[in-house]
């Protein structure tokens, strides 16, 4: 019973594979104007491709990763750092959403479109300073949690 759930599992992930090229391809060749809009339904269906191609890892890849990511986080965030102190500012990431109306008479076009804007953030130097000391401080017990973490994955991928 079980060896067929895992086909069954293998089948669903190859299909849910060739849903996510096609509707790649398809938004990649559909343009309104001069943007591709993604539409409801290709977003859920992202969405469900991704839940399902999450679950096609095994539990050995799924607890490696979970014991790996607040490192990865850690690590990210003082790369952050160091490049805001080495710049003089920090970026920020916002997300826009702008309108347009185009065309003349009864039925003008109304065009939405979202993107995301960066902007330059003044940053306090020496608090950056401080706050990369502590995060590198911290990097050394992360390390060692992800490590133990990582022996507990092999002791279960064993079993």
């Amino acid at each position: 019973m079980i060896a067929t759930q895992k086909i069954y599992l293998k089948l669903l992930c190859i299909l849910v594979d060739i849903a996510i090229v096609v509707l790649t391809l398809y938004e990649s060749n559909r343009n309104l104007g001069e943007e591709s809009v993604m539409n409801v339904k290709t977003t859920l269906l992202f969405g469900v491709a991704a839940i399902t191609l999450a679950a096609c890892a095994t539990p050995e890849q799924r607890c490696e990763r979970r014991a790996a990511d607040p490192y990865q986080k850690l690590v990210a965030q003082i790369s952050e750092v160091e490049m805001n102190i080495s710049r003089g500012y920090a970026i920020e990431t916002v997300a826009v959403r702008g309108e347009s109306y185009r065309g003349t008479g009864r039925l003008p076009v109304r065009t939405i479109t979202h993107g995301v804007e960066t902007r330059q953030v003044p940053i306090l130097p020496n608090l950056e300073r401080q706050k990369l000391v502590y995060l590198q401080g911290s990097l050394e017990k992360a390390a060692a949690q992800r490590d133990a973490a990582l022996m507990q994955c092999g002791a279960i991928a064993g079993n």
